[in-house]
């Protein structure tokens, strides 16, 4: 499983570029799971991931512009 902190810049397959606002419970009618609450950077969106299910959603790390780079190179 992926863990982020408050802070990092994350990416949601969905919406976009994310900034990670907080980290802690969150009630999803009578159920309370801990949650990442991001907020969309391209229209401040605020969305919440379960931490247990953030693979599954697809939530990954922003690329560092280096490693981009290295992988548009042809070998």
């Amino acid at each position: 499983m992926d863990t982020f902190k408050v802070g990092d810049k994350v990416v949601d397959p969905r919406h976009g570029v994310a900034e990670v606002l907080s980290i802690g419970p969150f009630r999803f009618g009578d159920q309370e799971e801990v949650c990442y609450r991001l907020k969309i950077l391209d229209n401040g969106l605020f969305v919440y991931i379960p931490t247990s299910n953030v693979n599954t959603v697809g939530v990954r790390e922003v690329m560092h512009v280096h490693l981009f780079r290295a992988s548009l190179r042809m070998p």
